[in-house]
C-alpha cells in the first residue's frame, strides 16, 4: 500500500498521466463541474471565469486549446490539464462558459 502511494507521487511529480483500467458510473469523473452552483453566484463566477480566458486570447502565445480557468481569491489562471485544486479554488471547465 505504501509502495504503491510512492508509485503514485512520483509519477505525478513526473507529470506520468496515470488512468484507471476502467470507469464507474455516476463517479466523479463523469461529473462536468462538481461545482454546487446553488452555494456560489453563478452570474460572477462564469463571468470571471470569460474575462480570464478572453484575456488569456488577446495575449496568447501557445495555440494550445486550454480546458478551463481556475479560479481563486487572487485572481485566476487558465490551464491545460487537469491540475490540484487547493481548497478554494473553483475549477470552471471551457464547455461551462464558452458555447461550441
Amino acid at each position: 500500500m505504501v509502495l504503491y502511494r510512492i508509485t503514485s507521487i512520483i509519477n505525478l511529480i513526473l507529470g506520468f498521466s496515470i488512468s484507471p483500467s476502467f470507469l464507474i458510473d455516476n463517479s466523479i469523473n463523469s461529473v462536468s463541474t462538481g461545482i454546487c452552483w446553488d452555494r456560489i453566484n453563478s452570474q460572477k463566477i462564469i463571468a470571471q471565469a470569460r474575462k480570464i480566458y478572453f484575456n488569456y486570447l488577446a495575449h496568447r502565445i501557445s495555440k494550445t486549446k486550454p480546458i478551463g480557468v481556475i479560479l481563486s481569491k487572487a485572481g485566476g489562471k487558465v490551464v491545460f490539464s487537469r491540475k490540484l485544486l487547493l481548497p478554494n479554488d473553483i475549477f470552471i471547465p471551457l464547455d461551462v462558459f464558452i458555447k461550441k
